[in-house]
Order: C-alpha cells, then structure tokens, then sequence
C-alpha cells in the first residue's frame, strides 16, 4: 500500500524553521493541498 507524506515548513526570515503540519494521503496531488490551504 503506497502513502504520500507530506510536509509543511515555514522558514522565519532569522531563519528559524518551524513544522507547521505533517500528513499522510493515500493519494497525491492539487486537491490535497487545496484542502490543506483552507
């Protein structure tokens, strides 16, 4: 069974990295991070 893991970084301008979300999908594509943006 194949999984897309996915992660959202955010980069401070110092910087400073932060995790903001991580996922795991059956499926890739647009409409899971259409979801995400939300």
């Amino acid at each position: 069974c194949n999984k897309a893991i996915y992660l959202a970084l955010g980069v401070l301008p110092d910087g400073t990295r932060d995790i903001l979300g991580i996922w795991i999908e059956s499926t890739e594509g647009a409409k899971f991070w259409m979801k995400v943006l939300k």
